[in-house]
């Protein structure tokens, strides 16, 4: 499996059926911490959660580290995740038009 293919099944598309993956979790609720449904508010909403989120699609995508280099690249990710509709497809075809991507070195 490719980088690519994991992307697409990460984003919870079966690249090879085009059919969407199916996943259940069981969440069992301890008194006094939030519900799932909370946390997810509050961590959308915490400062910076947006750009750790395109830095580690950063990684992935590149299958490296997240370097200096990537910063305006994490910056523009978290722009576009502030503007309404903008989903996990989107997010992976921005990622590659961005310049390491096109360029990267054979081997890398």
């Amino acid at each position: 499996e490719d980088a690519w293919q994991s992307l697409l099944r990460a984003s919870g598309e079966d690249g090879e059926r085009g059919r969407r993956l199916r996943a259940a979790a069981r969440v069992i609720r301890i008194p006094g911490h939030p519900s799932p449904a909370e946390l997810m508010a509050a961590i959308v909403t915490a400062p910076g959660a947006k750009a750790r989120y395109a830095s580690k699609w950063v990684s992935f995508a590149y299958h490296r580290e997240e370097s200096a280099d990537d910063a305006c690249t994490v910056q523009q990710l978290s722009a576009k995740m502030t503007v309404g509709g903008y989903t996990v497809k989107n997010l992976i075809t921005d990622l590659t038009q961005t310049v390491s991507f096109r360029t990267r070195v054979a081997g890398q």
